[in-house]
């Protein structure tokens, strides 16, 4: 699951954190890979950048899984960001693949590196859009916030962080802090799937290689969400008559279907139709003598579920191939036997046990649940015209092509 962010956050952002906690979740921004550096080359890079970008777009012949940590896939405000950083959360997964395929003959191993190099950019496409938002709304922070006000926030985030991070190694089955970095460097490691489960429905995010790193993925994601938050106008509550409308535009979705549970005995006819219509009619009297149905199905039937007393399971219309029987069980009452339906290879007689459903649910019953649908609709439109405010006070340059 992915915890939501409560309003002691933006509390923060007007008037300082005082021991709130924050938690988080933003239906915009998706969860943000850390944008740190992969190798000690990081501060030459991000004080050269010019040099940087060369490098990452005059190399097309190169694979992009060979050079992450130089090709600049876009500029935010200027800063460049590198494929590195938005691939961040899978690098273990790239680094543990791309070794792999080191191994494999030279013949297969050019082909399958270029088929991982175009999944790769694949993936990248699929994660830069929302890498580039985050990074928007983080530069709108830095503008915004007193440094204080970032430190203080941090400090909150870090706490829940703290313990997020040990409710994970308990679901996971590991005793320390060390245990669960170690196995993050490992993702070939049985438990790492386990863990990064436990994560993923922790911090709403990958893993990453390290805490250090997957805690600044975490600040990132709770500060970018809650700024949003904060910047958005976004309804505190929703109008009866809005409710209302939305009911009848959608009164089909909240029709509950009529179901029935039935019970039959079959007669085979078997080439001998006096010994068959003898059984049935010992059938049809024992009935009209207030013989329980299971019972005599249990001795007389030859149907599929005789022995469980000819129960049959719950069915909805449409379910039978038979459609004169299937017509005649949902016109009957619970408890009600039917009258003999003869068939060219058998004689039948069907009961209807339970009914249920068949009916519209109210809107009483439905109007919370349409309020919060209608809520977090509009939250996240009002997060989404913030955001799209946020990226016109920035410039932007994208310089990743598929397949470039």
């Amino acid at each position: 699951m992915r915890w939501p962010v409560t309003s002691a956050l933006l509390v923060c952002f007007l008037v300082g954190c005082q021991n709130k906690k924050i938690v988080d979740a933003n239906p915009v921004l998706g969860p943000p890979p850390p944008r740190t550096s992969l190798d000690n080359g990081a501060t030459l890079r991000a004080n050269n950048p010019e040099l940087v970008q060369v490098s990452g777009e005059s190399d097309t012949e190169s694979r992009l899984i060979d050079q992450l940590d130089e090709r600049v896939v876009a500029r935010v405000g200027g800063e460049p960001v590198f494929a590195a950083d938005v691939l961040r959360p899978f690098r273990p997964f790239i680094e543990t693949q791309k070794a792999a395929l080191q191994q494999a003959p030279a013949a297969q191993r050019t082909m399958a590196l270029q088929q991982m190099d175009s999944e790769v950019g694949t993936l990248l496409d699929r994660a830069l859009s929302d890498y580039l938002d985050r990074e928007v709304v983080l530069q709108s922070i830095n503008r915004t916030l007193k440094q204080e006000q970032i430190d203080g926030i941090q400090e909150q985030i870090d706490i829940l962080f703290d313990e997020r991070v040990g409710a994970i190694i308990q679901a996971s089955g590991m005793s320390s802090k060390s245990e669960l970095e170690d196995l993050m460097q490992r993702p070939q490691d049985p438990l790492f799937e386990k863990m990064a489960l436990a994560w993923r429905e922790g911090m709403g995010t990958a893993p990453g290689t390290s805490l250090s790193e997957a805690r600044d993925a975490f600040a990132k994601m709770a500060m970018a969400a809650e700024f949003l938050r904060a910047r958005a106008k976004e309804p505190a509550n929703i109008d009866r008559s809005t409710l209302l409308e939305y009911y009848e535009e959608h009164a089909a979705e909240y029709d509950v279907p009529l179901e029935i549970k039935w019970q039959q005995i079959v007669v085979d006819r078997d080439g001998d139709e006096k010994a068959a219509i003898q059984k049935m009619q010992q059938t049809l009297r024992r009935l009209r003598n207030g013989e329980d149905f299971g019972t005599i199905a249990k001795e007389l039937s030859t149907g599929p579920t005789a022995d469980d007393g000819g129960t049959r399971g719950w069915i909805e219309p449409g379910s039978l191939v038979d459609t004169e029987i299937e017509d005649a069980l949902f016109q009957m009452k619970q408890g009600e036997s039917s009258d003999v339906f003869k068939r060219d290879d058998r004689y039948e007689v069907v009961r209807v046990t339970q009914r249920r459903g068949g009916f519209r649910k109210s809107f009483a019953a439905m109007q919370t649940k349409i309020r919060a649908t209608l809520l977090a609709e509009l939250q996240a439109n009002a997060r989404r015209e913030a955001l799209e405010k946020l990226r016109e006070e920035t410039d932007v340059v994208v310089l990743w092509k598929p397949n470039a």
